[in-house]
Parts: C-alpha cells; structure tokens; sequence
C-alpha cells in the first residue's frame, strides 16, 4: 500500500480522538528528534510508534504498514513525515497574523473591530490637518494581530474632544476618561491641540480644543486568548487533530483570512475605502457615552 497523505488521513480518521492525540504527538516528537539528530531517541520512537500502529491496525480494521520490523521503518518516516507537514501548516493558520488597515473615519474603524473579535490593536496612527477654524480628521490605520479565537475583549475607536483655556495631559485625560467610562480600559490614543486666540475691548481669551482618538476596549467575558506557551500546545494539538478527524477532502481547506493592506509609514496615511461588509456594532455593546458632542 502506497502511504500518502489520503491514506494516513483516512487511518487517523477511524481512531478515537484520544488515540488520535496520542499517535500524532508520538510522529511530532519522532520527527523532531530526526531533526535535531538525536538517533537512539529516533529509534525507540520509532519501535513505540510501530507497536501503536499495529494496535491501532486491529481496532480500525485498516493496515497501513506493509511490512513488520526493521522494514517498516521507512513507512514508519514517511508517516511522522506526513504528520509533520499538516503540523507545519496547521501552525501557519494558528499563529497569530499580523496586519494593517486604514479607514477614513473614526466610525468605520469602530465598526470594523466591533465585527472582529479575534483581533487586538497594536498601533493606531491618525492624518490630520488644522485650519484657523479646526482640526479636520484625513485617515485612521489600525495595526492589530489577529489571534484566530476570541480575545475576552471588544475593542473600539472613538473620538473624543475637550473645550477649555487649558489643555490635558496624560493624567488628566485618563482621569477625565475614568469617571466617564468606568468600564472601559484605554489602550492607546493620539491627540491633536488647537488653539484660537478671541479679542475683545482691550483683552483677549485663549481657547483650547483637543481630539482624543482613542483605542479602548470592554471585557466581555473570560479571554479565550492563549497566552501561556502550554494553552499554545494543547490549542495546536487539538486542530492537528481536527484536521486529522475528518475523511480527506477533495477540496483542501483554506486558511483564516482577514483584510490585509500594505504597511505604510506612520503619519503618512492615504485615505482608503472601507473594507466591503463593513458591519454595524452588535446589539448590546455600547460606546462609551457621557463626553461632549
């Protein structure tokens, strides 16, 4: 019998998921030690793994091994082989994806990370321009990473203003954030002054404006995200799995995709269309409320 990935899939289709598990970490780590020369290692591996397939062999009523002993070794390499090519490519798709995307307004920014709850912000970058009346907003880019599962988090845009004679710094506005939106986290923003001076019989008033575009976010349940180096491994295992679980496919599944544009130079934004399908913000997650219009 020919052992190709169609065969090794069908195999590794008819096992019980925990069988499953077991088979594919014994070809990860046999491979593994093949790779960084460890032979003795290779070799018990190699005997274990023959033993399992045996016994698998009787309980799917499927052989896969032509041969016993030292001449099923090689069908023993081509099938950690296989296992370690799907592994490649499953971890391509799990690995988180970095990207960068530009709207041309706050609001179609918002809506965007309303609609992907998988994402995180890295960055944020405005274009702007002032005249002697105001600030004029050109462009926002968000840089984010995408995880592939829910992050525990929404994530929002927003642009807020102050009026006044004196400007806010970094405390003031996080304090002035505070009270307003006790709920929500700020992760970064950009500010932008404007200043007009008004004269008036022998005096004259400075007034100050400034715009917070602001990158916040609301816990919206137990964060999915794996950040420990183990939740990263049994997440990895478990699609390797799924992949495996399933009879093979005449069409190959494709990878996670999200909108991607091509980097570009902080505070050198050109304006971009919104992304097609651009979704409003779902029913019960609220924008933050109690600034000034």
């Amino acid at each position: 019998m020919e052992l190709n990935q169609n065969v090794v899939s069908t195999f590794f289709a008819r096992l019980p998921q925990t069988d499953r598990m077991r088979l594919l970490s014994m070809c990860l780590k046999i491979k593994t030690n093949e790779i960084n020369g460890c032979h003795d290692e290779m070799q018990n591996g190699l005997a274990t793994l023959e033993r399992e397939i045996v016994a698998a062999e009787s309980r799917t009523g499927m052989r896969i091994l032509d041969t016993r002993g030292e001449q099923a070794r090689y069908d023993l390499l081509m099938l950690t082989g296989i296992v370690f090519n799907v592994f490649r490519q499953v971890k391509k798709e799990v690995d988180p994806v970095k990207g960068r995307i530009t709207f041309e307004s706050v609001e179609e920014a918002d809506a965007w990370l309303a609609a992907h709850p998988t994402v995180t912000v890295d960055s944020l970058d405005i274009n702007t321009s002032s005249n002697f009346i105001r600030t004029k907003l050109h462009a926002v880019a968000l840089s984010y990473t995408d995880h592939g599962v829910a992050t525990g988090y929404r994530y929002g845009v927003v642009d807020r203003h102050t009026f006044g004679i004196f400007k806010k710094d970094d405390a003031k506005f996080r304090k002035y954030w505070g009270k307003k939106c006790p709920n929500t986290e700020i992760c970064m923003y950009r500010s932008t002054l404007h200043r007009r001076v008004l004269l008036g019989q022998g005096a004259f008033l400075l007034l100050t404006t400034q715009h917070f575009y602001t990158v916040y976010r609301v816990r919206t349940g137990a964060p999915v995200l794996a950040q420990s180096r183990e939740a990263y491994g049994v997440r990895l295992m478990q699609k390797l799995s799924d992949r495996f679980s399933t009879e093979p496919r005449t069409i190959p599944e494709q990878p996670r995709q999200i909108p991607v544009r091509v980097p570009e130079q902080p505070r050198t934004i050109a304006p971009q269309p919104a992304p097609a399908g651009t979704q409003a913000r779902p029913v019960g997650f609220a924008r933050p409320t109690g600034f000034p219009a």
